[in-house]
C-alpha cells in the first residue's frame, strides 16, 4: 500500500454521478501506483473494509465526499460523533494541513471555505471512524474534504471546477 489513501463514495439517494467517486477514479488513473484508492458504498462497507484499509499503515488518509447543497469546496475541521454510534469521543479534529490546502486552492482560483460540520451521513461517519482509529491505535494525517455540487459551483463561479486539477492540487501536497 502506498502512504496515501484517498477515498470517496458511490452514488446515493438521487445522486447519480457522485463527484467524489469520479474524482477518486481520476486520481487513481493519474497517480496509479503512488496512491491507494477506495470507493465506499455505505455504512456496512465502511464497517466491513475500513479496518483492513487502515491496517496497511497509510501516512495520510484523505476522504472526499459530496456536499450537494454547497457551491464551494469545504475543508472539514471536525468529525462529530455520529448519531448511529452510542458511545465514543464527542468529536475529533482533522490533522491535515488545512491552511496549506486552503491557500493552494485559492492560488488555483478554487472557491473554498472551512466547515465545522461534515453532516450526519456517510461522510461524517467515515470521517469519525478514520479519526477515531488514528487516535486509538494508528498515527497518520487524516481529514475530510467536501466537493460542491458541480452545477451550482459552475454557475455561481462562472467557470467549471475541473475535478482532476482540484484533486491533484491536494494530492501533490502529500507526495
Amino acid at each position: 500500500m502506498s502512504s496515501l489513501l484517498i477515498t470517496g463514495f458511490t452514488n446515493f439517494g438521487k445522486v447519480e454521478n457522485n463527484p467524489s467517486e469520479i474524482l477518486v477514479n481520476l486520481l487513481k488513473q493519474k497517480y496509479q501506483n503512488n496512491i491507494d484508492c477506495y470507493i465506499f458504498k455505505g455504512y456496512k462497507d465502511i464497517d466491513d473494509n475500513l479496518e483492513h484499509l487502515l491496517s496497511k499503515s497509510p501516512t495520510t488518509v484523505i476522504i472526499f465526499g459530496l456536499a450537494s447543497k454547497t457551491p464551494y469546496v469545504r475543508l472539514e475541521k471536525v468529525a462529530k460523533i455520529p448519531s448511529r454510534l452510542k458511545t465514543g469521543e464527542k468529536q475529533y479534529r482533522s490533522n491535515l494541513p488545512l491552511r496549506e490546502i486552503y491557500m493552494k486552492l485559492v492560488e488555483n482560483n478554487i472557491r473554498v471555505a472551512y466547515s465545522n460540520s461534515a453532516g450526519d451521513y456517510w461522510c461524517n461517519y467515515l470521517f469519525y471512524k478514520v479519526s477515531s482509529a488514528r487516535e486509538h491505535n494508528q498515527k497518520y494525517k487524516q481529514g475530510f474534504i467536501h466537493i460542491p455540487n458541480l452545477d451550482a459551483y459552475n454557475s455561481i463561479n462562472a467557470k467549471e471546477l475541473n475535478l482532476l486539477n482540484f484533486g491533484s492540487t491536494i494530492v501533490d501536497l502529500f507526495l
